[in-house]
């Protein structure tokens, strides 16, 4: 299990990740999330325009946000319904240090207290089959909290919401060129 933790924040990746705009990183994420998309899972990317400039690791997509895809779609299997998850990005500034909000929206798609349980404290959960399931998502939330960061999933009306929030600074030296 630790392995797979690993694995999905990114530990031990090759490659060094560069620093670019966050409009292109985020364009390109967008168009791979076109890939993989279908008539009843969509996903759609809005980046707040204060921060199409600020630059961000190019990594941090697949380190960050193709987890979330990842656990929408293993959710949604099964499921005859059409869900949409929209990826809303922005900058915010707390107290001189700038962060990142990534706040994942996904409607058609219920979510059960379990795995709510599991996700916002993975370890403590005995729910094996919850584990399963949120492990993509929980691995997220590990390399938040090693920042400093947060993560929190909650229920909504029309599906579930995902809140990622990391400092930039640590983020870069983390998944990329902190220069």
């Amino acid at each position: 299990m630790l392995q797979k933790v690993q694995n999905f924040v990114g530990a031990g990746a090759s490659g060094a990740s560069r620093l670019e705009p966050a409009e292109k990183v985020f364009s390109e994420f967008e168009q791979g999330l076109l890939a993989i998309a279908s008539d009843t899972n969509q996903f759609s990317v809005q980046l707040d325009e204060t921060g199409a400039c600020v630059e961000v690791p190019s990594r941090l997509p697949n380190v960050l946000m193709f987890p979330l895809v990842q656990f929408v779609s293993e959710l949604a299997q099964g499921i005859d319904a059409v869900t949409r998850s929209e990826f809303n990005i922005q900058p915010v500034d707390r107290g001189g240090d700038q962060h990142l909000m990534i706040r994942m929206s996904t409607s058609g798609l219920p979510i059960d207290e379990a795995l709510l349980e599991t996700v916002n404290d993975f370890f403590g959960s005995a729910d094996v089959t919850a584990q399963e399931r949120g492990i993509a998502i929980a691995g997220v939330k590990s390399l938040m909290d090693s920042m400093s960061g947060s993560l929190h999933l909650a229920s909504t009306e029309v599906g579930f919401e995902v809140v990622l929030e990391a400092p930039l600074t640590q983020l870069k030296r983390r998944l990329g060129d902190a220069s």
